[in-house]
């Protein structure tokens, strides 16, 4: 699953035995991802959204 957000690309990554659980952000000129957020408490992470001030 990705989100488009401000022209980036979020990837969603959940991985029990790492731990990991969030969003990696795509470097499309590397074609390589960093991360962007990760949650450590409660469920997996099923999307999100840019909120406008």
């Amino acid at each position: 699953m990705h989100y488009g957000i401000d022209g980036k690309i979020y990837l969603w990554m959940a991985n029990k035995t790492t731990g990991e659980n969030g969003y990696y952000l795509l470097n499309e000129s590397t074609n390589s991802a960093t991360s962007a957020f990760n949650v450590t408490d409660g469920g997996l992470v099923s999307g999100f959204i840019k909120l406008d001030n």
